[in-house]
């Protein structure tokens, strides 16, 4: 915050159109409106005129366009001056300082709190004059757009710390600063000036949890003021940056070189919304139009759309995918103000209207006090909706208007119908093959069990993976499910061979963002695909709309064979060999990734629009290249040589056989995947014998699974469509080593070091040998990943560990008779109840204790160690053992999760000691609450099982459960089976029911909903 001592929040800001009648009072002969511009500017406060003195030297270096680069007086002149080649460009016919004005932004410091006024900068406005070259409107705000590039670029090469550029406009000007919006008006007298005026405002005040408060972060921002976090924004900037070659435009002649970093760094996400927005608005699009492509409707799913605004939706769905909130965004170019919500629709934006034609949209109701006979409508904005005040026209548009008078453009519609689409599993009227192969093709899987075995074997597949996973998603078209918690450990540390998806694990979201329910909110969840090459965003034409059409990224075998058949001249379609000669060890894999790399980039200037990068092929002599490295490979390689929006990946798989496998590699780069091996294990006459249904049915059930685990595992994130969640990267490594990440998945976070390129080369080494050593089908291994093998990988619980434990808590006299009467423990009588069996029951503890450590190192935590920095303190010192008890507490588990009396027992022993039990998000029967038995902490979670009044009142401490906590973004399960009728009396449902917790709180969608809980939670206890 601003200075949590002094005033709460991270800061507010109001953006308006330029007051002239305030400025012209104080400039003389200040040109009429449109014809300057005014730059709110940010400066150091410690050397602010050097700031000043340079910053004149390169506006003077931009705008002057005598200046020639080529000019050697120019350029020792530059140099002189210290200003950068670079910002040497060719704009303006003069470069006189009549042109450039400054005036000092009258200012109240005294207003800020401690930290504000710490660090605020000098604020100065430059008033610069249009060029006589430049248009007024439109050309005269990209001019500005180049100038505020350069202004930037230059402080940021030269060092100056403290630097930014608010607004640079001929229409609108930002105010901000780190203080509460209240206080806005105080520490800028401007605002109190009734020479002010504005036809508009958009007023923001900011509680970031994500950033720190600084001034430059303070909203409004240039074109929009936003609420809310892009969960996509990992994604939507990657996908920027993979297109940047393809951007070019007709009001850009030179190029974007001079717009770059199009995402100016360091930014918020709400930053880099704002500066893509501008991109798109200076490239010729309305504001309105600009936000409708950002933030789209889910139209996928809306059954009763209007053909035209489904056309409209569906073309730029080619040009850019959606940036997903929760986002309410308030938007204005000077001239039209709008507000709007992403397709989600988790953020409150409210509006009215009044006879004397004010519009007033806000977060909250009452933000503006009116009288209420003046108010004519009021309303409140639904998922994907917008509202735009037309400044130009002076109109007011609701939704529908806006959306339709931009979809009603006829070419639309017509472009749209150049998307190629094809139903799955059907073959196309057109097809031939056409896929051009960059080596021999393979033959497919043999259908044969020694076959599909070695296949199998080859690829790391287990018997106890195709029994516990593949069977079941083929037999009930979902991911099974099990037990909470992995108790094996990390793909690092593991003595069993483990796949490179192991090594890649999950993020997730909580409060800022939370994620969203994929069964719930199956309405805004798509899982389109588009395939093909990706036009210029900075245009529109039929040639956008050449794009393949998929329902899902996950392809059966005939579709794959469709896609590479289609007719269609177009799609031009390349199949490229991700294998190895698996005899040259490390040398050879890492000799086939550069070859993958070259070959695809060939693949690319010959034209080729959609990469196959297949697996097949695998025999005595090679093996497959994992997977996930030759996605990353070939995607980074095609983005670091401009040519990565040129062709789609699709991933020809063996490896593949779960919904984290098929996240990794749509996260990691691919569009769509094959999983042809997990298919073709589940359609195998012995496979489907055992779940009992015919291979069609297996094998759409496990696509179907397959899928809905993606949902899931996006939905983790706050992510709804998979076209803003590919290449994202929302992974994180854990055991690889650096040198492997930063070439291979650069952008990557990465937690401790580990294995390399050589570990990967020999464990593939090692699944081949499994496969083709031996003439004789090969006999798939049980690691026992999922469920105890002796022989297979270490489990921190193991049965032997299990059943020392259960023999030291039901050794008999442990404890005295007395320990068993229901009371509170005395601390100073806790030794009292020892009993006579009390040595060999701690003896058997001390077994269970020691199986646990006997299985050396499980979790990253085992390979620490204390290393004292002191000298051991005497244990008289201490605190005595009954002390330390009343800080103790138990896990949060439900009753449910535990049976009752287990459940009861925990409770007990806790209030014996004087410590705490957490009841964990099951409830609790009201009985239990004045007793003993009472457990004294209270969970409260998304699912509110037994959340009554009485329940939080019997609570010393409450907690909130975010994101499903053990399960962050999944939610949690109780098996009908298990809902016996005393707990589905306790959470107040029938029994036998499945229960559901869902992955975030309905009614927690920011930090301000988690503290309105808290507030509420507190009125009752």
């Amino acid at each position: 915050g601003s200075n949590a001592g002094d005033h709460p929040g991270d800061g507010a800001g109001m953006l308006t159109q330029i007051p002239h009648r305030l400025l012209s009072a104080e400039i003389t002969d200040l040109p009429k409106p449109g014809d300057y511009a005014v730059g709110m500017l940010f400066l150091p406060q410690n050397n602010y005129q050097a700031a000043i003195d340079l910053t004149e030297k390169i506006v003077a270096a931009v705008l002057t366009r005598h200046i020639k680069t080529s000019d050697t007086t120019a350029q020792s002149s530059a140099v002189k001056n210290n200003i950068p080649n670079t910002f040497i460009v060719h704009h303006s016919p003069f470069a006189t300082r009549s042109h450039l004005f400054w005036r000092k932004v009258p200012v109240n410091p005294n207003s800020l709190g401690r930290l504000a006024r710490r660090t605020c900068s000098e604020i100065r406005q430059a008033i610069i004059r249009r060029p006589g070259h430049v248009p007024p409107g439109e050309p005269f705000e990209r001019f500005l757009l180049t100038v505020r590039k350069a202004l930037v670029a230059a402080a940021r090469r030269l060092g100056i710390a403290e630097f930014s550029v608010p607004s640079l406009s001929a229409r609108t000007v930002v105010y901000k600063g780190l203080m509460p919006a209240p206080l806005l008006a105080d520490f800028y007298p401007d605002l109190r000036n009734p020479l002010y005026e504005s036809a508009l405002a958009v007023v923001h005040t900011r509680n970031s949890p994500n950033f720190a408060a600084s001034w430059h972060r303070v909203q409004p921002l240039r074109m929009l003021a936003h609420t809310g976090q892009i969960s996509t924004l990992l994604g939507n900037q990657n996908r920027l940056k993979a297109r940047a070659s393809t951007l070019h435009s007709p009001y850009w002649a030179g190029g974007l070189g001079e717009l770059q970093p199009l995402l100016e760094p360091p930014g918020s996400d709400s930053s880099h919304l704002d500066n893509l927005l501008e991109l798109l608005v200076r490239s010729g699009r309305d504001i309105h139009h600009g936000i409708a492509m950002l933030m789209p409707e889910a139209w996928e799913s809306m059954a009763d759309i209007h053909p035209h605004r489904h056309a409209f939706y569906r073309y730029h769905a080619a040009l850019l995918e959606p940036w997903e909130g929760p986002a309410a965004v308030i938007f204005t170019d000077g001239r039209r103000v709008g507000a709007a919500l992403d397709r989600n629709g988790l953020r409150p934006l409210r509006y009215l209207t009044t006879r004397t034609n004010l519009v007033v949209a806000a977060s909250e109701a009452g933000v503006v006090n009116l009288d209420e006979g003046l108010i004519v409508t009021r309303g409140r904005l639904g998922p994907g909706q917008m509202i735009l005040v037309d400044g130009v026209r002076q109109l007011f548009l609701t939704d529908d208007p806006v959306k339709n008078e931009l979809a009603r453009r006829p070419q639309y519609q017509e472009w749209a119908n150049h998307f190629k689409t094809f139903s799955t599993e059907t073959r196309p009227a057109d097809f031939r093959r056409r896929s051009q192969f960059y080596y021999q093709p393979p033959p497919k899987v043999n259908s044969t069990p020694q076959w599909l075995a070695r296949f199998q074997a080859a690829f790391g597949y287990t018997r106890e993976e195709i029994e516990t996973i593949l069977q079941p998603m083929a037999a009930q078209g979902k991911e099974p499910t099990g037990s909470m918690g992995d108790d094996t450990p990390p793909a690092a540390l593991s003595k069993q061979p483990r796949p490179l998806f192991h090594y890649f694990k999950q993020q997730f979201v909580q409060v800022a963002g939370p994620p969203i329910d994929p069964l719930h909110e199956t309405f805004v969840m798509s899982l389109t695909t588009r395939l093909g090459a990706r036009a210029n965003l900075l245009a529109e034409s039929a040639r956008h709309a050449y794009l393949i059409e998929l329902p899902s990224p996950v392809l059966a075998d005939l579709d794959l064979e469709n896609l590479k058949g289609l007719g269609d001249p177009r799609f031009q379609i390349a199949t490229i060999a991700a294998r190895y000669p698996v005899a040259r060890q490390v040398g050879g894999l890492r000799r086939a990734l550069n070859r993958l790399c070259a070959v695809a980039e060939r693949a690319v200037d010959e034209g080729k629009t959609i990469l196959i990068l297949s697996d097949h092929g695998v025999d005595e002599q090679h093996a497959p290249v994992p997977n996930l490295l030759a996605v990353a490979a070939v995607h980074h390689h095609l983005v670091r040589q401009g040519k990565r929006a040129q062709a789609s990946l699709v991933v020809e798989s063996g490896e593949v056989r779960e919904a984290h496998h098929l996240a990794c590699l749509l996260g990691l780069g691919a569009n769509a995947v094959n999983p042809y091996l997990a298919l073709a294990t589940v359609e195998f006459p012995e496979a489907s014998g055992k779940i009992k249904l015919d291979l069609t049915t297996a094998r759409r059930n496990f696509i179907r699974a397959l899928e809905a685990g993606l949902l899931k595992i996006m939905s983790k994130m706050g992510i709804s469509t998979v076209e803003s969640y590919t290449g994202a990267q929302l992974f994180e490594a854990i055991g690889l080593r650096r040198t492997l990440v930063d070439e291979y998945f650069p952008g990557t976070q990465l937690w401790p070091g580990g294995v390399g390129l050589a570990h990967i080369a020999a464990q593939m080494a090692r699944w081949h040998r499994a496969a083709f050593a031996n003439p004789k089908k090969p006999a798939l291994g049980n690691p026992g990943f999922y469920q105890f093998n002796p022989t297979g990988e270490r489990h921190a619980f193991a049965p032997p560990a299990v059943a020392a434990l259960h023999a030291a808590v039901r050794l008999p006299g442990v404890l005295s008779p007395q320990a068993s009467q229901p009371a509170v423990w005395p601390p100073e009588q806790v030794r009292s109840f020892i009993g006579p069996n009390f040595e060999a029951g701690v003896a058997a503890y001390q077994k269970f204790v020691g199986l646990l450590k006997q299985n050396d190192v499980i979790n990253p935590r085992d390979l620490l160690k204390f290393q004292p920095d002191r000298a051991p303190i005497d244990v008289t010192d201490v605190e005595p053992p009954e002390a330390i008890f009343g800080r103790m507490s138990t896990a949060g588990m439900s009753h449910g999760a535990l049976s009752r009396e287990a459940h009861q027992t925990l409770a007990v022993a806790m209030n014996r000691l004087g410590a705490r039990s957490n009841s964990g998000e099951g409830g609790s029967a009201q009985g239990r609450f004045a007793t003993e038995r009472n457990d004294r902490i209270k969970q409260v979670a998304s699912g509110r099982f037994g959340v009554t009044p009485v329940y939080l009142m019997s609570a010393d401490e409450l907690q909130i459960k975010m994101a499903q906590g053990a399960k962050p973004g999944e939610g949690g399960l109780l098996p009908g089976p298990k809902v016996s009728a005393e707990i589905a009396a306790i959470r107040h449902t029938r029994a036998g029911t499945a229960l559901v917790s869902p992955p975030a709180h309905a009614d927690v969608h920011s930090a301000d909903d988690l503290a309105q809980l808290i507030f509420d939670l507190k009125q009752v206890n």
